[in-house]
């Protein structure tokens, strides 16, 4: 203005001769901490010298960081379980069995049901004299029990507690209820007039080395007489027996596990086989000797009325094979059958033998009677020794239950003071 020239500048810039990425910069003024990478070449976002687009180069670079941070994680997550307890002494864990309700029990599959109370105790150093409030078990140590013979996942419910003793001891308690079916081998070697076991198997998922279980000897194993629902067919004693095992487990190359075994006896009430098998049987045996009334030359009638009783013997053992399971041993009911059968063979072949004696008619009825007498005489002898038998049986294994029965009584005598 009035002539005057104003020196300017060689880095001025006119505020209309500004860029947009100038107008950019100072708009991110505001925001100090954004980063613009239009505006740079050296930015991880780059694309003057590669082909993929910024938004691929990035992926890529958050994949390679993220793998990195996830893989430093899985590292330093969790501490090494296996090593946790590595200088815990050898435990001792004690346990008791209830059965609180014992149901159906089935032969043919080989199974029962019931439910059952399991209670184990052990102890626990690091709360002895601190009369601690625990709520997360998980902290300390426990010695993983499980029920071995049970089937099909029961329904199981646990709980724990701490108790301590006069002298300030502490003992971690666990408590379960388990409901469901539990597998049971049968010994059928006398039945029908047989004697059965059930049992509870108590075992730990440790090794023997660093796990002892044992039984109770302040808790005394029990079972609920009233609760037993299939009485119809068996008889429940009243005692319970522990027996201490060791079992091999095969996912583990054989290392050893410990455990017990608690056992209560059942015995079959045999009246429905003795009625309804043993003694059809028996009179169709009987009427196999009522062929011999028929004249000794009349061979077709004496084979027709054995084959036909023989035929009503082989599907009574058909019915009785549906009581039993597939064992490859005989049972005191199979022997019986058996034998029946033999005696109907055996009659049946010799009124095929007699036939031939015709040109003899004296001979052929003095044959056939004497045949008549010897097989009557034999097959009186066999009905009384498998009665004597099976009463010999039946005596051993009542006197057998009554000592075992004593004998609980008198183990709880001792630690209750009261039967």
């Amino acid at each position: 203005m009035n002539g005057v020239i104003m020196a300017v500048p060689m880095n001025y810039v006119s505020p209309t001769d500004e860029s947009p990425s100038r107008h950019h910069k100072k708009k991110r003024g505001k925001y100090p901490n954004l980063i613009d990478h239009r505006d740079t070449d050296n930015s991880i976002y780059s694309t003057g010298t590669s082909n993929v687009s910024p938004s691929i180069i990035g992926l890529q670079n958050l994949r390679e960081s993220g793998s990195h941070a996830i893989d430093m994680h899985q590292q330093t997550k969790q501490p090494n379980k296996g090593n946790k307890w590595e200088g815990r002494k050898k435990t001792q864990v004690y346990v008791s069995v209830v059965f609180m309700k014992l149901g159906e029990i089935d032969t043919i599959k080989e199974f029962y049901e019931a439910d059952i109370y399991v209670q184990a105790r052990w102890r626990e150093p690091l709360l002895d004299r601190t009369r601690t409030q625990v709520s997360d078990f998980k902290q300390f140590w426990n010695p993983e029990l499980i029920i071995q013979n049970g089937m099909a996942e029961p329904k199981e419910s646990k709980w724990n507690e701490i108790r301590y003793s006069r002298q300030g001891e502490a003992f971690i308690y666990e408590m379960r209820r388990v409901k469901g079916k539990f597998s049971e081998t049968m010994e059928l070697n006398d039945f029908p007039f047989d004697t059965q076991s059930i049992s509870v198997i108590v075992s730990s998922e440790l090794r023997g080395q660093s796990v002892e279980i044992m039984e109770d000897s302040e808790e005394l194993c029990s079972i609920n007489m009233d609760s037993f629902t299939d009485g119809q067919e068996w008889r429940l004693h009243n005692f319970v027996e522990v027996e201490k095992l060791a079992t091999t487990g095969q996912y583990n190359q054989g290392r050893s596990h410990t455990g017990v075994k608690a056992t209560c006896k059942v015995s079959r009430r045999s009246g429905y086989f003795s009625w309804n098998i043993l003694s059809v049987v028996n009179l169709l045996s009987v009427f196999a000797f009522s062929t011999f009334a028929v004249k000794p030359e009349l061979t077709p009638n004496r084979l027709q009325l054995s084959f036909i009783l023989m035929l009503s013997a082989i599907s009574l053992r058909f019915v009785a094979n549906q009581s039993i399971p597939k064992v490859s041993y005989l049972t005191l009911l199979d022997k019986y059958l058996l034998t029946s059968l033999l005696f109907c063979a055996v009659i049946t072949c010799w009124h095929a033998i007699i036939s031939r004696f015709e040109y003899n008619k004296s001979l052929q009825n003095d044959m056939d009677f004497g045949a008549f007498i010897f097989m009557a005489v034999i097959f009186f002898c066999f009905q009384l020794t498998f009665v004597f038998l099976s009463i010999l049986k039946k005596r051993r294994n009542s006197s057998d239950i009554a000592a075992r029965e004593l004998q609980y009584q008198t183990k709880s005598q001792k630690l209750y003071g009261t039967m």
